[in-house]
């Protein structure tokens, strides 16, 4: 991992995103060091970008046949995540392109940041790639993080 991102998840915590979403763990989670499995984290990070989607669609109509499908992920592990404690993952896009957006996150313990992750979803209708309608990106509007708050990970 670059020290740029080493550096900033020492200063990362969930209140600097648009969104935190809290995640249980479970005893399933550890590896035979007792720390919750990097693997592990990776699904924890998954349920949190999926509980994103779904939260901003609430109480809104999706359009028909709009989906958002994950093209690239990259997740930088910067310290151990341990059982029982919940992961409360802080959620927010980087940036909105026509066709795709860039999902931010920070997966973190008693708020200290144990992952970084940035994901690139791409917007879909019927299967096909689509550009992201304008009520759908008002959706996003209250969900933008500010430009320092995460470095790129993905180019």
């Amino acid at each position: 991992m670059n020290m740029i991102l080493r550096q900033k998840a020492k200063t990362l915590a969930p209140a600097q995103f648009p969104r935190a979403i809290t995640i249980q763990t479970r005893y399933a989670d550890l590896d035979p060091l007792r720390h919750i499995n990097n693997a592990k984290l990776a699904e924890i990070l998954g349920e949190a970008r999926t509980l994103f989607i779904q939260q901003l669609f609430q109480g809104h109509e999706r359009p028909a046949g709009l989906a958002f499908m994950v093209g690239q992920v990259a997740i930088s592990y910067v310290r151990q995540a341990h059982y029982p404690q919940d992961c409360v993952i802080g959620c927010g896009v980087m940036e909105m392109l026509p066709k795709a957006l860039r999902l931010g996150q920070a997966l973190c313990q008693a708020d200290a940041c144990c992952a970084i992750a940035e994901s690139v979803l791409i917007a879909t209708r019927d299967g096909r790639p689509a550009v992201i309608p304008d009520p759908v990106r008002e959706l996003f509007a209250d969900d933008i993080l500010s430009p320092d708050t995460l470095p790129r990970q993905l180019y």
